[in-house]
């Protein structure tokens, strides 16, 4: 049977057309699953007789896995391969989703269920940034794409988190962890609206790539760029802005159920904190260009430390004590992971570094810092208590960004001289 060239061509531009709304929509129902998981994740373990020491690391196992994804994942990525990777890797992490309230019982097969998951979300992460930024129309804003982008990831946090609470406190774990799974698997309408854009819409970013780069797509090429201070400079504050959020995520449940909260206003106060995300971030990037990305960074991540450290006041106030504060690290949140994409799409040319190996090392930060976030608050736990935790640990980091933004500058000006 002959195609037809018309329908063919109309096709895809219709789906052109609905394609960017439904990228972000995908980009929304996949962070909605991750949020509906998180929230529930802690008192998960915490039901299941598991220490608040011991939750820590169970929850950054996840993370340690989609790191050891991620480099070989970007190390291959090329447009034409993203639709079955993400295919595969999106189902996986549904069904894990799945799973997870049979295998509690078990610390052993947990465990593995976690590393299985964190592989699938690893590839699923990695390859979607990348996709998307390559299927961005020839000459437009990269910074409201990424605005954009960021707001959608935000909006399905927001969704997740009360979905995840209300789901819990109505169906229960099984439930609720059951819902999450349909949320990762809604992620697959990307798939085919790319896919169709990409072939069928002149002028996309990955039909307007040079035929050759002058950096190959390599671990070795990933350490020499490390060199560069603009590429520390992302790669560090993504690391940071991740593990002061999982230090929140990870901890407050445990606290917010100490201090009377349901597991429906756990999720409630969660909820608030994306939303203030999903509305700040496109709305600051127009902000974070007039300023620059490398002077709001910092402060951003300090506001976010800052209202994090009030989180054992808060349990004073009980639930709106908390959602303002929670609606203050959001509101750090979501200017200091805008301003942190703006320069990975800007400041990082594919001259410099192929597209694949900057989305691994800008999400393979975030997973060191989903990794280090639950560990360090774990260990905090076992000397300090759980409140004065979430006092101690941000000041820590945010001594430790301070000192590393400043040897990045230092080493700036250093480079310029030479040069």
């Amino acid at each position: 049977m002959r195609s037809c060239p018309g329908f063919a061509a109309g096709r895809v531009d219709r789906v052109s057309r609905l394609g960017p709304w439904r990228d972000y929509l995908s980009i929304t129902a996949i962070t909605s699953g991750d949020g509906i998981n998180s929230v529930l994740m802690p008192l998960l373990l915490a039901d299941g007789g598991y220490s608040a020491a011991a939750i820590g690391p169970l929850v950054a196992a996840l993370s340690v896995a989609s790191l050891v994804s991620r480099f070989p994942v970007g190390a291959l990525y090329r447009p034409g391969r993203a639709p079955g990777l993400l295919v595969v890797s999106l189902v996986a992490a549904g069904g894990c989703s799945l799973l997870y309230p049979y295998m509690v019982a078990s610390g052993a097969a947990f465990l593995a269920l976690r590393v299985a998951q964190g592989l699938a979300i690893g590839v699923a992460t990695t390859v979607n940034l990348a996709f998307f930024i390559d299927s961005q129309p020839a000459g437009s804003s990269r910074a409201r794409a990424m605005g954009w982008y960021g707001g959608g990831m935000a909006a399905g946090y927001t969704i997740g988190n009360l979905v995840g609470g209300v789901s819990g406190d109505l169906l229960g774990y099984p439930g609720a962890f059951a819902v999450g799974g349909l949320f990762w698997i809604a992620g697959l309408s990307q798939v085919v609206t790319r896919s169709a854009r990409s072939v069928g819409t002149p002028g996309v970013r990955a039909e307007a790539r040079p035929a050759a780069r002058s950096e190959p797509r390599s671990m070795a090429a990933m350490l020499r760029a490390l060199r560069d201070p603009g590429v520390v400079g992302v790669t560090l504050l993504s690391f940071q802005l991740s593990a002061i959020l999982q230090l929140g995520g990870v901890f407050f449940p445990l606290v917010g159920r100490e201090a009377g909260l349901g597991l429906a206003e756990i999720g409630l106060v969660r909820s608030i904190h994306s939303l203030v995300n999903a509305i700040a971030r496109p709305l600051s990037s127009p902000f974070i260009e007039r300023l620059g990305a490398g002077r709001v960074s910092f402060w951003s991540f300090a506001l976010q430390a800052g209202a994090v450290a009030c989180v054992p006041a808060a349990a004073f106030g009980g639930l709106p004590a908390f959602a303002i504060t929670f609606a203050l690290v959001g509101a750090g949140r979501a200017i200091g992971f805008t301003a942190n994409a703006i320069a990975l799409a800007e400041d990082i040319p594919e001259s410099r570094l192929s597209r694949g190996l900057s989305s691994s090392l800008f999400t393979a930060a975030r997973d060191l810092g989903s990794i280090a976030g639950p560990i360090i608050g774990s260990a905090l736990v076992s000397v300090v208590g759980l409140p004065l935790m979430f006092v101690t640990a941000p000041a820590l980091l945010l001594l430790f960004q301070l000192a590393a933004t400043s040897g990045v500058r230092w080493s700036a000006r250093q480079a310029s001289t030479t040069t």
